[in-house]
């Protein structure tokens, strides 16, 4: 199939400028941009660091953004150190220009995030195919992972179907077609992924 992914990324980096001086740089408190050899990822950060409780990483599930994650926030923060950030290419995270969406690029990304952040040991709460970055990362580093809290995460092989069940006429993985409807109507996309998850499980 033909790779075209560069288009993402040159689309998504237009904007990396305007975004980092803009509204999802200082929407709320403890929220920065991370420039990492695969992406510039928006982290929001807060809590105390706690020897008694490992620091708590949680991955935005697009379209989620880090200010869906407001309550939860709030309410863990008074116990110990928290951290939520948007993947490369969701939300206000920009991905480089060399970074094609790859599985490997992912987990590199968010395993140079939690070495630059250097807050660990980390309890990694990774949703959905996120779930699957989250082992792969505490079995390479061990000793940077105390514990994983993984939820609505399937076998890889049930989230590919899931995924083609979402595009069944295979417009969204169509080079350029797909890319363009995505540009042009992202919140449509948005929606009906969060309308396939509610068929799903009704």
């Amino acid at each position: 199939m033909l790779n075209v992914t560069w288009i993402d990324s040159f689309r998504l980096r237009a904007r990396a400028g305007s975004i980092k001086k803009g509204w999802a740089a200082s929407s709320r408190p403890g929220v920065a941009f991370h420039a990492l050899p695969q992406a510039t990822l928006r982290v929001r950060t807060g809590g105390a660091r706690n020897a008694d409780w490992p620091t708590l990483v949680m991955v935005c599930d697009p379209p989620n953004v880090l200010e869906h994650f407001d309550d939860v926030f709030d309410r863990l923060t008074p116990h110990g150190r928290v951290v939520v950030f948007e993947p490369p290419g969701f939300g206000f995270s920009c991905p480089s220009a060399s970074f094609r969406f790859t599985f490997d690029e992912y987990l590199a990304g968010i395993d140079n995030l939690l070495r630059t952040l250097d807050e660990g040991p980390y309890v990694l709460a990774f949703t959905c195919v996120w779930a699957h970055l989250a082992l792969q990362i505490a079995a390479k580093e061990p000793e940077m992972v105390a514990r994983l809290l993984l939820w609505q995460s399937p076998s890889w092989e049930q989230q590919v179907t899931w995924a083609r069940n979402v595009d069944k006429k295979r417009f969204l993985s169509r080079p350029l077609f797909g890319q363009l409807a995505t540009a042009l109507k992202p919140e449509k996309i948005g929606c009906n992924r969060s309308q396939a998850q509610a068929e799903s499980t009704a």
